[in-house]
């Protein structure tokens, strides 16, 4: 018994010993470089001199520490002091008027750096300005022949291309023996490196708390394991804050470890045996705050990412996007789909004479008629024949409006989004956004106002799906939702109106499925698929699990069921139809009566152009057989084959992966079939993050109260469910690889195979656990019995009528024991087999 106790003593203290050697990693892991004293010339007036007056400048210490880098380095690092403007300046108090004779400072190559003097601190004159220097990165500049005095020294950038920095600026009274000086030199370290460095730290110190603490753990064990994630934090907080605003790499890094961090969560509480069960606390409060990571990072961690011309400054006003959406929805009875672009050249014309011009004449525009690419000068019939459309007021307004977009892109901008493909929503969106802006002016206000639509429908939705599915199901949603990089392609559509509210529809819809209000959810697929049309799938894959309780009735009864059998089984399909059509009904009449009752037309011959052509930003598996360039068309006939395998392959598995399941969980495997069948561009790939509503959460109430074996102190979910959530966060970490390519058709060829690879796992693991294959096998008529009656018949053997063998198709598999209850309706029309 003593050697047994000495044993658990000697391996605690080796636990022990192994936590706070961990411990002292995570505390000590403090990137950058050492610090090494500077190497100052004392004849230097500005050595060690801190400013006293900084506008504009991040780090202005580092221009008097007396290091510099090496030449041609990179012009942001944590060497340099990044002036943010043509604006931006920092001024030195030498103490005394001072004659300076020789300066010496290196800085970006491409710009001028301006050292001025003052004797009252209030009016400078220019002492020198270094020019521009030829060869890339930063270079040093010199002069001997300064020449001035002053008390007060100020310096600043201007010219170049406004990305200004210097790593060091020395002023000597005279000429030192050694000129220009010899410095310490070295290469800087990005801020981005230095953030990312951080980003991982921080995800380290998040996984070992989640793997070492438990739930039968003492309390100061799992204190312990926090110290390291709040030093972390910390740090990481620290690092952000002091090179913001982020670069896009370092955004794609807090995506991918999000995901990676909410995957070992999942991975800790679904696979750690009963004796080590995670504790729950630590794992809901890290999924926690991986959701609130990735969505701060899917809005590009607060960084704005839009320019406004008018005011040079940026705005996280879409611009680009509403410069098409709001006038399409606000003066839609004139600009049909097709008028936008002409109306806008028109205005344009109006408002600036010098427009008309031949260069201005030549400039690009889409036929939105046709989707080719014409001009100005060709389109001269159409841009004249736009403006008859329009009342005399109505024209004021809209040129009133598009100069606030004018303004706010700038006119290169303006007339660049003139090859865009234009406004494609649906009617029922136009008619919804038409509300919403028919008496507003295009202002700041207003789209900023509009702008916040999507992150309250979104909040929303996110509540909804932690209130029906529960806490970890909402948390996963939102780590993909933020996570992923499908939505990506210069913009995550922040700061536009309405780009979410399909997807939030889904959500809702497949909450009020969960909670047996048929009518409710039916209405709100319908919704969605009228805001976009493609989660129609969603809403047609809703009957799958109906179809096949009709064919297991068929195959154990020898015939089909009643009309009034199929309606009482399958109560719940009848009432998300009824609600379905409902909608449909009333939308499409309230859209017609608005506009025109061809409006629908209208927007279908232009859906179908886009469909058509090809497009380098598309993820689909038309892309993933025959590409995105000018030569897919080609490539798909030479290999439609294999788009043809493709095709059966992923809706074998949806019908597959739907047997038995309820409503919302088939509607969610049909919205990977948008995918398949359509040809999507990369944001509508965005519905992913609502794949994790498939798996069953078990309530915490629901688990401390159960007496069902195995559940009660169990995992929230099973390993399957756990394994599914993981391949979705697995693509969100994988896509980081993608935004490293800079080429384009690469990086969506790239974005594509990720997704259906993860999605052949997610829909692989789901359709193993879930699928009867012997059930199948057997319903099919490929059973062992019905091959040996074949060769009995095949040998004359005795004669067995159909009515004379009693055949029973296995009943569907038992729910595993920390499944939801199934609602008895949902229950007997996905489940049950009624008699006949």
């Amino acid at each position: 018994m003593g050697k047994v106790t000495r044993a658990k003593v000697s391996a605690g203290k080796m636990v022990e010993l192994l936590a706070i050697l961990i411990a002292m990693v995570l505390f000590g892991c403090r990137s950058g470089s050492v610090r090494r004293e500077a190497t100052g010339n004392t004849s230097n007036l500005l050595f060690g001199l801190a400013p006293v007056r900084a506008q504009g400048v991040r780090n202005a210490e580092r221009l008097t520490d007396g290091r510099v880098a090496i030449q041609g380095d990179e012009w942001n690092t944590d060497l340099t002091a990044v002036f943010s403007s043509g604006a931006a300046f920092v001024e030195y108090d030498l103490g005394a008027s001072t004659r300076i004779t020789a300066g010496y400072l290196q800085g970006d190559n491409n710009d001028q750096y301006v050292v001025s003097v003052s004797d009252d601190g209030r009016r400078f004159s220019n002492a020198w300005r270094a020019q521009p220097e030829g060869r890339s990165g930063l270079r040093d500049r010199s002069t001997a022949a300064m020449n001035v005095s002053g008390r007060y020294l100020r310096i600043s950038a201007i010219g170049g291309d406004g990305a200004y920095s210097l790593t060091e600026v020395q002023l000597f009274e005279n000429k030192p023996a050694v000129f220009p000086p010899q410095l310490p030199a070295r290469l800087g370290i990005r801020p981005g490196e230095t953030l990312r460095s951080k980003v991982l730290v921080f995800a380290l110190a998040l996984i070992s708390l989640v793997l070492l603490s438990s739930r039968g753990a003492r309390w100061w064990w799992n204190a312990l394991w926090t110290l390291p994630v709040i030093a972390a934090g910390a740090d990481f907080l620290t690092a952000f804050f002091a090179v913001w605003p982020p670069e896009m790499r370092d955004v794609s890094m807090v995506r991918a470890v999000t995901a990676a961090v909410a995957a070992a969560a999942v991975a800790r509480e679904a696979f750690a045996p009963k004796r080590f069960a995670a504790s729950r606390p630590i794992i809901i409060g890290t999924l926690g705050l991986c959701a609130v990571g990735a969505v701060a990072a899917f809005f590009n961690l607060g960084r704005p990412q839009f320019w406004d011309h008018k005011r040079d400054q940026p705005t996280f006003i879409h611009p680009f996007d509403m410069r098409v959406y709001f006038p399409v929805a606000k003066y839609f009875q004139e600009l049909r789909f097709d008028g936008v672009y002409l109306a806008s050249v028109a205005a344009f014309q109006e408002d600036d004479q010098r427009q008309l011009r031949s260069r201005f004449q030549r400039a690009e525009m889409r036929d939105l008629k046709t989707h080719a690419v014409t001009t100005v000068d060709r389109a001269r019939i159409e841009i004249d024949a736009v403006k008859n459309r329009f009342s005399p007021q109505r024209w004021t307004e809209f040129k009133d409006d598009m100069r606030y977009f004018r303004q706010t892109m700038g006119p290169a901008d303006y007339m660049g989004s003139l090859t865009d493909h234009g406004g494609n929503a649906t009617p029922v969106w136009i008619a919804i956004a038409h509300v919403i802006f028919a008496k507003a002016p295009a202002s700041d206000l207003t789209l900023g106002l509009a702008a916040l639509l999507d992150p309250i429908l979104l909040l929303f939705t996110f509540v909804m799906i932690g209130w029906t599915f529960g806490v970890r199901t909402a948390l996963v949603s939102a780590v993909v939702f933020g996570a992923n990089d499908f939505y990506m392609f210069g913009s995550d559509w922040a700061g536009a109106t309405l780009r979410h509210d399909w997807m939030a529809y889904l959500g809702l819809a497949a909450c009020a499925l969960r909670r047996e209000q048929w009518v409710l959810g039916g209405a709100l697929l319908a919704l969605s698929s009228l805001i976009r049309a493609f989660p129609a799938l969603g809403l047609a894959a809703t009957l799958l699990p109906g179809l096949w309780w009709i064919w297991e009735y068929r195959k154990q009864h020898r015939k089909f069921p009643g009309m009034s059998l199929i309606r009482r089984a399958q109560r719940p399909l009848e009432r998300i139809f009824l609600g379905a059509t409902v909608c449909v009904v009333a939308w499409v009449l309230i859209s017609s009566l608005m506009f025109r009752f061809e409006v629908w037309g209208e927007w279908l011959h232009k859906v179908s152009m886009l469909n058509r052509d090809p497009h380098v930003n598309h993820v689909s598996l038309r892309a993933l057989v025959a590409g995105s360039d000018a030569h897919q068309f080609r490539t798909m006939q030479e290999r439609m084959p294999l788009f043809i395998v493709g095709l059966i392959v992923c809706i074998g598995a949806v019908v597959l992966a739907s047997r038995g399941k309820r409503p919302e969980q088939a509607c969610m495997f049909g919205l990977f079939l948008i995918a398949v069948v359509f040809y999507p561009a990369n944001y509508y790939i965005h519905f992913v993050f609502l794949l994790p509503l498939v798996a069953n959460e078990i309530s915490e109430k629901r688990a401390r109260t159960s007496a069902e074996p195995g559940l009660k102190g169990g995992p929230p979910i099973d390993r399957t469910d756990a394994g599914a959530w993981m391949s979705l966060l697995g693509i969100c970490v994988a896509q980081y690889y993608t935004v490293l390519e800079s080429d384009t058709d690469l990086h969506f060829q790239m974005s594509t195979a990720i997704f259906f690879a993860g999605m052949a796992v997610w829909f692989g693991l789901l359709i193993h656990r879930d699928f009867d294959w012997g059930a199948f096998l057997a319903l099919a008529g490929l059973d062992q019995e019905d091959a040996q009656d074949s060769k009995l018949a095949a040998a004359g053997g005795p004669d067995v009528s159909a009515e004379a063998v009693s055949i029973q198709a296995e009943p569907p598999a038992a729910p595993p024991a920390d499944a939801p209850d199934v609602p008895p309706a949902a229950s007997e029309a996905n489940d049950g087999l009624p008699d006949a």
